[in-house]
């Protein structure tokens, strides 16, 4: 492939690009908050935690990198919008992901260990402030909250 067709989005005027990749970088911190927090669940041992988290920390650097200006204060800015950003979806994600695991666990006398995921769930918790903290509240009364 061309490398300017391949470069398409960053020729484009700044009104234009600037949504663009604020888009592409919320929906790349929603699959990355995801992928983390399953991982984060599924994994028993804290050493392999650590380094996922290392590596979370490290795949953040992209949505900041193509967001960043010139000015040192609007990167300060930027970085900590998308952290507080990813905290809010690692968080949302990890009640919902518990809430709904415990619900399955309980009506089907079923594990816990495995995850259980509904999206649906999710995006609601996520979009909704009120299920939100409902959710969060539950997770933090109900389960031994960690960090990682």
């Amino acid at each position: 492939m061309n490398h300017e067709k391949m470069n398409f989005i960053l020729e484009l005027p700044t009104v234009i690009k600037f949504p663009i990749l604020i888009l592409f970088s919320f929906l790349y911190l929603l699959l990355l908050s995801f992928i983390y927090v399953y991982l984060i669940d599924l994994n028993p041992f804290l050493i392999l935690n650590i380094f996922i988290w290392i590596l979370f920390c490290i795949l953040l650097v992209i949505p900041i990198s193509l967001l960043s200006g010139e000015k040192w204060y609007l990167n300060l800015i930027i970085s900590i919008a998308i952290c507080a950003v990813t905290l809010y979806f690692v968080y949302g994600i990890k009640s919902s992901i518990f809430m709904f695991t415990v619900e399955q666990a309980l009506y089907q006398n079923g594990s816990m260990w495995l995850p259980k995921v509904n999206f649906t769930d999710i995006i609601n918790t996520l979009f909704s402030p009120n299920e939100y903290i409902i959710k969060l509240d539950f997770f933090s009364q109900n389960s031994n909250l960690n960090v990682s």
